[in-house]
């Protein structure tokens, strides 16, 4: 679906969480994200990977990619905004 700009417009689903480009988040109980097994959605769907940095690494990975997140891993996009589903 696209806006009046012509931009894809992001559709969540209940549970998803947006991560914004530049902006580290930490998983945890009192963190921003629950540990657990996460799938990387990029939010531009002209974008097939992004860069993330998760405990102090940048890795590239691909739309669909799966991710296990433990307590105290610290998670940031690097390239673009995704969503964790």
């Amino acid at each position: 679906v696209l806006d009046e700009s012509g931009q894809a417009k992001v559709s969540l689903k209940k549970g998803d969480h947006m991560l914004e480009c530049g902006k580290e988040y930490i998983v945890g109980k009192e963190g921003d994200l629950l540990p657990g097994k996460y799938t990387i959605l990029t939010a531009n769907e002209n974008i097939t990977s992004a860069n993330i940095r998760i405990g102090g690494i940048v890795r590239d990975y691909n739309h669909f990619s799966s991710v296990v997140l433990t307590d105290g891993d610290k998670i940031s996009p690097v390239s673009s905004n995704i969503i964790l589903r």
